[in-house]
């Protein structure tokens, strides 16, 4: 109630935007052609596991994301920001996922998704 509607409604899209464009920045792909502002569905490449990448960011990082359903398991990650999720959270989620990433092999210049993300916070 003390923040507002609006202002509930402005975090989401600023930590949406931040998500979008880690994932971009890392080489992924954003999943829908107009992405929500309460998740970021980030499509996978050709080879990279995303059922075990969810298990890394769990078991190793402590950050659960959701997976794809039915033909869509294991080729994309969704990350959601709905609800109480500051800054610093979003970053953290980013930087699990480029340790994470890196451990399955992913190649990419490393912090480029931290820095996108903190560019749009």
């Amino acid at each position: 109630r003390e923040e507002g509607p609006e202002a509930v409604w402005t975090r989401h899209a600023r930590h949406a935007g931040a998500v979008q464009n880690a994932a971009v920045a890392l080489g992924l792909s954003r999943f829908a052609a107009r992405p929500s502002n309460a998740l970021t569905a980030i499509g996978l490449p050709e080879g990279l596991d995303g059922v075990a990448l969810m298990e890394i960011l769990r078991d190793r990082y402590g950050i659960v994301v959701g997976g794809g359903l039915a033909h869509l398991r294991g080729r994309i990650i969704r990350i959601s920001n709905l609800g109480y999720v500051d800054d610093l959270d979003i970053l953290t989620a980013v930087s699990a996922l480029e340790m994470g990433l890196r451990e399955l092999g992913w190649t990419f210049q490393a912090g480029a998704g931290v820095a996108a993300a903190e560019g749009a916070l």
